[in-house]
């Protein structure tokens, strides 16, 4: 963290990400990729309107029945966003916010995809770029996502952007959640004895061996 980059090294990599953005996809994956390429460009601070505007079209014209619902209209919507164009964003992330916290796509990893990766993909972006929708998710929705994680159906992939995904909102929820949390440990006569956690949003703290249950509080208005 705080490394500097080589001039040159930087220079290279944004001139791979300029013919990305540029190329021609062949399918969706590779449209998906142009998509991630644009956005990181527009990150940069470069003006990718007419690359926006050309991959768009491409969308329309090959995948307009299936490209809405992909990671690719979560970075188009992110590059939109930035380029000052709230209400095509806006219209982007609303399907996709739905289809986040509705789940339920059959796990399939291909072309360096698959739904987890999907989801903390959109997760970040929406972390990054639209906090206001981020605060509006349903409760579940993380239990949702975190689900496959701890069934070890993840990859080096999906766990990198879940890493991101999960650092870019508490970063966002950091302030609102930070020591408004509390735990009291239950032992089997009743006895209720409030546990004292660390002021971290990842508090870990020992409980009694005879504690039977654990009753976890949340004093921020923050639920998800």
């Amino acid at each position: 963290p705080g490394a500097g980059v080589p001039a040159d090294l930087l220079q290279s990599g944004l001139t791979y990400l300029q013919q990305v953005a540029s190329s021609n996809p062949a399918d969706l994956n590779a449209a998906r990729n142009r998509a991630y390429a644009t956005y990181l460009l527009t990150r940069t601070g470069t003006i990718t309107t007419p690359l926006v505007a050309s991959l768009r079209e491409t969308l329309d014209a090959r995948h307009a029945a299936s490209w809405k619902a992909d990671a690719t209209a979560a970075f188009l919507a992110a590059s939109y966003q930035l380029l000052k164009q709230e209400r095509t964003a806006a219209e982007l992330v609303a399907p996709l916010i739905k289809q986040l916290e509705k789940g339920g796509a059959e796990f399939r990893y291909a072309d360096y995809h698959d739904p987890t990766i999907r989801d903390a993909q959109t997760l970040y972006l929406l972390a990054r770029h639209f906090p206001a929708r981020l605060q509006t998710l349903e409760p579940t929705t993380l239990q949702r996502f975190v689900g496959p994680l701890g069934q070890g159906r993840y990859n080096t992939l999906s766990a990198a952007w879940s890493v991101l995904a999960i650092d870019a909102m508490a970063r966002q929820w950091g302030d609102e959640a930070l020591g408004k949390l509390s735990a009291t440990q239950v032992d089997a006569k009743g006895t209720a004895v409030a546990l004292r956690l660390p002021a971290n949003l990842l508090p870990r703290v020992a409980f009694d061996a005879g504690t039977v249950r654990l009753k976890l509080g949340n004093q921020s208005a923050q639920t998800t």
